[in-house]
């Protein structure tokens, strides 16, 4: 879950140049790294699960400070 995810995030960030983590790192994972967490009804099965994080996370407006 979440410390799978903020070492992600800090991996991602590295890869990138950078010695802290971003926003964008977390966001360019977290559906990656959630996705199989959900549990979907048999009748939403269809829906992907990352497409419905990421329109989850687009709604979540980033901290500022």
């Amino acid at each position: 879950g979440a410390i799978s995810l903020a070492t992600a995030a800090r991996a991602h960030a590295f890869l990138e140049g950078r010695d802290y983590v971003a926003p964008e790192d977390v966001k360019a994972l977290f559906g990656p790294v959630c996705a199989h967490r959900l549990i979907m009804r048999p009748e939403n099965e269809s829906i992907d699960r990352k497409e419905l994080l990421q329109s989850l996370l687009d709604e979540i407006p980033v901290p500022l400070a």
